[in-house]
């Protein structure tokens, strides 16, 4: 940031194949330097920084310019420290959005972002990940599920889907059918998902890519 004299870096460790009770993404940390010397002087935990980053950033600027108008309804699949930054975004950002629908497999977790946001929304707490996109005009996929959670059938007519990890825990169909399928980044996107080994079988091919949010803004 060279208005502010400031330098630094984020270290994020990312674990495709976690062990257990460990978190897929952890090991986060901030460090700032000064600009003009090189000298650090900050060293941070940087979980709370990346996860507002992931969920309540670029997801809340894509749906500024990709949602419907006059969407309400918003639901979340994952109700970690990602799903409460995007609640927390885009409740924020939307005031029209009067409905929140929510799933996780940890039933606590559900139910304590449900309690956070009890009065600034009607929330309804759902079994399965397709019950919550049901009626969504907004659908945030903040899971780190390496199997689809969501088909296209899943899907409502004019719903945009946020997915905030790769594209794992979305059916490729999701994609191939869209209206439009915008990439985050088309230099980290063609390496994370387009090229991924691990998403071959998803069958996602470039063609089906109308830009990425750079091009969309």
């Amino acid at each position: 940031l060279k208005d502010t004299g400031v330098a630094g870096i984020k270290w994020v460790s990312m674990m495709t194949h976690q062990k257990p009770g460990l978190p897929t993404c952890g090991g986060n940390l901030l460090i700032l330097t000064d600009g003009s010397t090189g000298q650090p002087y900050a060293l941070m935990e940087a979980s709370a920084i990346t996860a507002m980053r992931t969920g309540g950033g670029h997801g809340v600027v894509a749906a500024k310019y990709l949602a419907k108008s006059g969407a309400a309804t918003l639901a979340i699949v994952g109700c970690g420290e990602e799903g409460r930054a995007a609640a927390q975004s885009f409740l924020e950002q939307f005031p029209q959005l009067t409905a929140l629908r929510l799933c996780d497999r940890d039933p606590q977790a559900m139910a304590e972002l449900a309690r956070l946001y009890a009065d600034r929304a009607d929330v309804v707490c759902c079994a399965t990940p397709a019950q919550a996109a049901q009626g969504a005009d907004i659908l945030v996929m903040a899971t780190t599920s390496r199997t689809p959670l969501i088909h296209y059938e899943d899907l409502s007519p004019g719903c945009l889907v946020v997915g905030l990890y790769t594209f794992f825990d979305l059916d490729g169909a999701c994609a191939a059918q869209a209206d439009k399928w915008i990439l985050g980044s088309w230099s980290q996107d063609t390496l994370q998902v387009l090229e991924n080994p691990g998403l071959k079988h998803y069958g996602l091919r470039k063609e089906n890519v109308a830009a990425d949010l750079g091009e969309v803004i």
